[in-house]
């Protein structure tokens, strides 16, 4: 196994959750009515920019029609306040 060739960050869950050269947390997972969310931090040994990373267990409807405009729909919703929490501007598409 690859393991991390800088110190620990104060956070970095350690042993198996921390290699190929990047430092992560424990995952903390929330559990909601719609299902769940699993967050965990991760930052790049040589690098000074962490990552939120996400998981997100949704149940949805097992029609096919239904699922796909819901999953339209939390996608553009998760981008929406994604973009809110940042302040990252929408991209126009020219054409």
């Amino acid at each position: 196994m690859t393991t991390t060739t800088t110190a620990h960050t104060a956070w970095c869950g350690r042993g198996h959750l921390c290699n190929l050269d990047e430092h992560r947390t424990q995952p903390q997972t929330w559990r909601t009515r719609y299902g769940s969310l699993i967050a965990s931090l991760v930052q790049r040994s040589h690098a000074k920019t962490a990552y939120l990373e996400l998981r997100i267990r949704i149940t949805i409807p097992a029609d096919e029609h239904t699922a796909r405009q819901q999953a339209a729909a939390i996608a553009a919703g998760v981008d929406s306040a994604i973009r809110t929490a940042t302040a990252i501007p929408v991209r126009r598409r020219s054409g």
